[in-house]
């Protein structure tokens, strides 16, 4: 039979008896309740016994926190409402005291009750675990209370001998389902908590990503570390910072029934005894953080595991991330399943639909990739599977549709659905997070500060940082770049909420605004030296920039659509974006009437990007308008670029009109010279040498090449020189001179790499398989053809065709060894690197040392 020593008390301890009712009606009540409660040696706590320097609601919260009775005297008034309360102080004490023993007494004799005091005693009727009786006066009141409370403490007396003193408090709850996944976050949470060097570890993330039920795994694990005890505290029943001492108390065992603080009590239990409290749900409780911290001065033994959507921001606080579970990468072996994936069937077996096997694989991923990994909508998703195949739970995913169900009763009430979490964090923010919350959704992909600030129409530094702190927005770095994003989850119910206030079409409009601006402000970057940060910094909002141009396109708005499209030139380009732009235009053209520079605009993209395509216009006629319309609102550069492009469609060998070409790519030198454009004119002359290509003037076109390449240089443009330099090469490779070509493709595929450039990459790998077959290297150009083909596959750059020479060096290549198995290999070994690991073997480099090869 076990001891515990938490249950002797000291002389002065004696039972708290709370008593609630109105004051001066029921003063004589009161007086008689005061009465009986000492003739018990019990202590009344009562606001009579003298003034504190506190306000009332709080004072009552106290007292009452500390209490282990609550006895309600109601007559006929309901009480006083303080201002900005929806009940009254009355109410407020009963609802408080859930989880008490309460007793409560109803007199008529003070005339007819209040309508609110009537509801209040109808819903008092309907509790099992009340007990209420009726009194005439006070005297009898005083026989009642007096009756009742020595009934009460004797009945519990007897129910504390009937069984063997186990220890009080709640042990850690038993799932009755498996722990799936985050072996690694177990392992690392046991070293901590068994090494007991950080002693306050609050695990935080989203609602729904997993804390509490990873808390408990870790708990059950050291348990044997913590001889006396590992406890468990759910603070989400409780809604006033004020009980939490007294509920780790409670847990503990510690009872409190004399003067003196709780907080001592505790820390005297536990002393220098190792002991595990878990504190579930802290996050709408912070203001207890410093009565938690105290505690862990004053108690050596005490170990704290709490779990919270927001950190508690305690000194000595060690922080441990809960993430989304992850899904196996789309480049591993098909069959392989990650943690979210493996969640799901496990969740989906024990649901009891049909059996799930390796081809319903694909779905499961794609529908845990759509639930942003969190455990619990995949395990109310995986319910789903009674009435829903994975592929129909992924296809109304995609829709939009909502799949999810409403959990199980065994969940807590704000866990029931997804919403529900979600809206149980966003109701513990502040008015300003949860309007700042509101606006942010209206972001695609991620956003920095600046964007943010710009849509909510103030600094948002802090409250963006307290929707961190939330686990309702997530940070993430970029070299020295901070960035932020939301769970596509999360991000709906934002969107949601931002509809339901009508404010969606405000938000859009200034997410475009701003996104207008970074063009204006971005676009002359992408020209220089600076441009490859540029690029990279704008490839972070091309969700935010596609949104924009679509809140542009439904508002008809031309001309800011023309300033997103036109500021942006190279990056549409250098990301193989093009398409998209030239989609902008046509709608705009099919559906609006434009003039002047928009429709120059419009016109520009629809016709320089459809030459050579199967879905062509008439590019010749549209890139003529574009250049006149460009000049007559003389726009120089927009003149020039539409020449040059007009030039390539006059080149191009379904018109041939290669007189026409050379006045119009004359006209365009002299517009770039006049605006010391570099790669304008390093582009004129990559499109007026390769007509000298075709005409057969290798010595002129490859002079022409250097110069252009000498421009781009000059100007310290990136993208420029990855054309010109390839161009220059392929000039010296016609010639002959392959030794002096080589080093060029090299630098153009490497500046191609840190670009991003999909078509200067497949372009490089051709030009280098061909120096590769010239040299009878058949395993290394074996090689490099495959990595150029996949290129071409994995990006999609069909319309952009290999030079002939090199395309003729490949086929000869493969008719020369299309029966040898080695050829054969290498090719699909090229094929199997990929567009990064490609590059890289031609290069002979590692491709973890290419720079921003990966994004980064």
């Amino acid at each position: 039979m076990a001891v515990h020593t938490t249950g002797i008390r000291t002389p002065d301890q004696r039972l708290r008896v709370f008593v609630s009712s109105t004051l001066r009606e029921l003063a004589a009540e009161r007086a008689a309740a005061r009465a009986a409660i000492e003739r018990l040696m019990l202590s009344p706590v009562m606001f009579e016994t003298g003034s504190r320097p506190h306000p009332p609601r709080d004072l009552y919260r106290a007292y009452l926190a500390q209490s282990d009775i609550f006895v309600g005297i109601y007559g006929a008034s309901y009480g006083w409402i303080a201002p900005g309360e929806e009940i009254s102080g009355l109410e407020d004490e009963y609802r408080l005291a859930e989880g008490k023993p309460r007793l409560v007494y109803l007199t008529s004799s003070h005339g007819p009750r209040e309508e609110r005091l009537d509801a209040l005693i109808d819903r008092i009727r309907e509790h099992d675990d009340v007990a209420y009786a009726t009194f005439r006066d006070p005297e009898e009141l005083g026989a009642l209370v007096a009756h009742d409370l020595a009934l009460m403490i004797g009945e519990r007396f007897d129910r504390a001998h009937a069984a063997d003193p186990a220890p009080t408090g709640d042990s850690l709850p038993a799932p009755l389902d498996s722990f799936v996944g985050r072996q690694h976050d177990l392992d690392l949470l046991e070293s901590l908590l068994r090494e007991r060097r950080d002693r306050l570890v609050t695990l935080t993330g989203p609602g729904g990503v997993g804390k509490t039920r990873l808390a408990v795994a870790a708990a059950s694990r050291v348990a044997d570390a913590y001889p006396a005890g590992v406890r468990f505290i759910d603070l989400a029943p409780l809604h006033d910072p004020a009980p939490v001492i007294s509920a780790i108390a409670a847990s503990l065992g510690v009872i409190d029934v004399g003067d003196g603080r709780l907080e001592h009590r505790v820390a005297s239990a536990i002393g220098d005894r190792a002991t595990l409290l878990v504190v579930d749900n802290v996050e709408h409780l912070l203001e207890s953080t410093p009565q938690v911290a105290r505690l862990l001065v004053a108690a050596s033994g005490a170990v704290v595991l709490a779990t919270s959507r927001v950190a508690l921001g305690a000194a000595g606080e060690r922080r441990f991330e809960v993430r989304p579970l992850a899904t196996r990468g789309d480049g591993v072996d098909a069959t392989a399943v990650g943690p979210a994936e493996r969640l799901f069937l496990d969740r989906a077996l024990a649901a009891g639909g049909r059996a799930l096997n390796g081809s319903d694989l694909a779905d499961v991923r794609a529908v845990c990739r759509a639930l942003d990994g969190l455990p619990l909508a995949i395990e109310l998703a995986a319910a789903r599977t009674r009435l829903l195949t994975p592929a129909e739970l992924r296809e109304r995913l995609s829709e939009g549709i909502d799949v999810l169900p409403t959990a199980g009763a065994d969940r807590p009430e704000r866990q029931r659905t997804l919403a529900r979490t979600i809206d149980w964090s966003v109701e513990l923010l502040d008015d300003d997070a949860r309007a700042v919350f509101d606006a942010l959704g209206v972001f695609s992909g991620g956003f920095d500060l600046d964007a943010a600030s710009a849509v909510v129409g103030h600094d948002a530094l802090e409250t963006v940082g307290r929707l961190v702190n939330a686990s309702l927005v997530v940070h993430e770095t970029a070299g020295r770049s901070s960035r932020f994003t939301m769970l596509s989850t999360v991000r709906t119910a934002s969107l949601d909420r931002a509809a339901a206030q009508g404010l969606a079409a405000e938000l859009a409009e200034r997410h475009a605004a701003h996104f207008i601006a970074v063009a204006r402000q971005q676009g002359p970057l992408l020209y220089g030296p600076g441009g490859v940060d540029t690029l990279w910094r704008l490839r972070a909002d091309y969700e935010n920039l596609r949104a924009a141009a679509r809140t542009l396109l439904d508002q008809g708005l031309a001309d800011q659509l023309g300033v997103l499209a036109w500021r942006l030139f190279p990056y549409w380009w250098a990301s193989g974006r093009q398409g998209e732009v030239r989609a902008w235009m046509r709608e705009l053209l099919a559906t609006r009437r434009l003039e002047g520079r928009a429709r120059a605009s419009a016109l520009y993209f629809t016709g320089s990007i459809s030459f050579g395509d199967a879905d062509r216009t008439d590019p010749v006629r549209e890139l003529r308008e574009s250049a006149e319309g460009f000049r007559t609102a003389r726009d120089v550069l927009g003149e020039a670029f539409a020449r040059n492009s007009l030039a390539l469609a006059l080149a191009d060998q379904s018109v041939g009109d290669l007189a026409a070409a050379e006045r119009e790519i004359a006209r365009a030198f002299e517009l770039f010279h006049t605006r010391r454009h570099p790669l304008g004119e390093s582009l004129a002359f990559v499109i007026h040498d390769q007509m000298r290509l075709t005409a057969g003037d290798l010595d002129e076109a490859h002079r022409s090449f250097v110069r252009g390449d000498e421009i781009a240089a000059a100007g310290r443009d990136e993208f420029s020189r990855a054309m010109s330099e390839h161009f220059v090469g392929v000039a010296e490779m016609l010639a002959g001179d392959a030794e002096t070509a080589e080093p060029r493709f090299r630098n153009s595929l490497r500046r191609s790499v840190r670009l991003s450039y999909a078509e200067g990459i497949a372009h490089a790998l051709e030009a280098l398989c061909a120096v590769a077959a010239g040299r009878q290297d058949v395993e290394r150009a074996a090689t490099l053809l495959g990595a150029a083909r996949a290129a071409r596959g994995m990006s999609g750059v069909y319309n952009s065709p290999p030079l002939l020479a090199f395309d003729l060096a490949a086929r000869r290549l493969e008719a020369a060894h299309d029966d040898d198995p080695m050829f054969l290999g290498r090719v699909a070994a090229g094929a199997d690197l990929g567009t990064i690991g490609g590059a890289a073997y031609a290069l002979d480099e590692d491709p973890r040392e290419f720079g921003r090869a990966d994004g980064t």
